[in-house]
């Protein structure tokens, strides 16, 4: 097996690479590649003489290695104080970056929220939770996470809802 770099440039694989399989019939030359690092990726080369005419055979691979990098978060979620007297929905934003893209998670109060929740909302593919209609269930302990295969990071903000309607804020006070 030879490796072929994007600049032509030729290298033999190393021995230590390889694993050979004889049956009655055929050679097999296995390559494994471990801890594969970006540099690994490329073209990869099999030259065989072969038992019937002494002619050459040839078989190629390429492989591809995508770099896999875990999720950070370029805006997490903070504190924050809704006032109902003056709005009736909240916007929580939780943006990450990673390879591959990271998927975003909800939660509030330790339980998973989906988006196909009445008055729930994913927008920017998941990066966006909005609460349409806001009501005194609402408050709580927001969690976002953001994971791939290379990792995970979360971010906890506490929402405060204020200004509800005083029967709203007296059934909030018998918990």
């Amino acid at each position: 097996w030879h490796h072929l770099y994007p600049d032509n440039v030729t290298e033999a694989v190393s021995s230590s690479m390889l694993k050979m399989k004889q049956t009655a019939y055929s050679n097999l030359l296995v390559l494994t590649l471990y801890r594969v690092q970006l540099e690994n990726a490329g073209k990869y080369v099999c030259m065989a003489e072969s038992r019937e005419d002494g002619g050459l055979v040839k078989a190629e691979t390429f492989v591809h290695v995508e770099a896999m990098v875990p999720p950070t978060l370029r805006v997490g979620l903070v504190d924050q104080t809704v006032d109902a007297s003056n709005t009736t929905s909240m916007s929580l934003p939780c943006r990450a970056d990673g390879v591959p893209s990271p998927e975003i998670r909800w939660f509030r109060d330790g339980e998973e929220m989906a988006g196909d929740v009445a008055g729930i909302q994913l927008e920017e593919g998941g990066e966006r939770l909005v609460v349409e209609r806001i009501s005194a269930e609402d408050a709580g302990i927001y969690m976002c996470e953001a994971v791939n295969r290379a990792g995970d990071v979360s971010s906890n903000g506490t929402v405060t809802i204020e200004g509800l309607p005083l029967a709203v804020q007296g059934l909030m006070s018998r918990d």
